[in-house]
């Protein structure tokens, strides 16, 4: 996990090696998993993801 403050502002990123992009959705209340995207945009400026190469990606999240 990596953070960078600057003015106001703390972008947190982190890397992991799986190509699959993380998907918003609406959670089944029936189910414990699938609200951490709920949470990370209920939470955050804006939040996004970048594809590195050869594979893998950094989701990141921009906080005010």
């Amino acid at each position: 996990m990596s953070m960078l403050h600057r003015e106001g502002e703390l972008v947190c990123a982190v890397h992991d090696q799986s190509d699959q992009l993380p998907m918003l959705r609406e959670p089944d209340s029936m189910l414990e998993n699938g609200r951490g995207l709920q949470l990370v945009a209920c939470f955050t400026a804006e939040w996004g993801v970048t594809q590195v190469k050869p594979r893998g990606k950094y989701v990141w999240a921009r906080f005010d």
